[in-house]
């Protein structure tokens, strides 16, 4: 399995790098990554956006398969996805919202979110789906102890634990290192 990033909508040149790896390396399974550069740091991409690249991807894959390419897709943006004003961002230990990355808990997002991937599949048909790595919110929300203190992740902790912290609380026992 290899992955090509598609950053820009000129799908001849993603096929021929790909031909190129197979007659190279004999590599006859790829993951196409959609979307990808620049999303983050501006705004959750649109439905019409996950539509343009899944008919791309269409469009790839239906060559490739003249060559005994499979093609799957990498979903890039999952809780990095960028900000969006429907929906709820990542609260840090230090009270601030991330700039980016959109709290999985929040329903808006999760509305999105499953949207945007169920749309893409739906027209794309990879024949595999494999999400991006930050889906956690360790790796979105970054400061001194990563993840989310927004009301619903600290009512799904107090539900773990049978005892409610604030995020200021959960900070000093962090800082502390107990067995807490």
């Amino acid at each position: 399995l290899l992955v090509a990033i598609i950053a820009s909508f000129i799908a001849n040149e993603v096929i021929d790098a790909i031909r190129f790896q197979k007659e190279k390396y004999g590599i006859t399974r790829f993951a196409l990554a959609f979307p990808s550069t620049g999303w983050r740091m501006t705004k959750i991409p649109t439905l019409s956006h996950y539509e343009k690249m899944a008919e791309m991807f269409v469009e790839i894959k239906k060559e490739l398969l003249k060559d005994g390419i499979d093609c799957g897709w990498w979903n890039q943006l999952t809780v990095k996805s960028g900000a969006s004003e429907k929906c709820r961002r990542m609260i840090m230990s230090d009270g601030t919202e991330t700039p980016f990355a959109s709290c999985p808990l929040d329903p808006a997002f999760q509305k999105m979110f499953s949207e945007a991937t169920a749309r893409f599949v739906e027209i794309a048909k990879p024949s595999f789906v494999f999400f991006e790595d930050d889906y956690s919110v360790s790796a979105a929300a970054r400061g001194r102890w990563n993840g989310c203190y927004c009301n619903r992740h600290l009512e799904a902790f107090a539900k773990k634990t049978a005892k409610r912290f604030t995020r200021e609380e959960l900070v000093e026992i962090f800082e502390k290192q107990t067995p807490e």
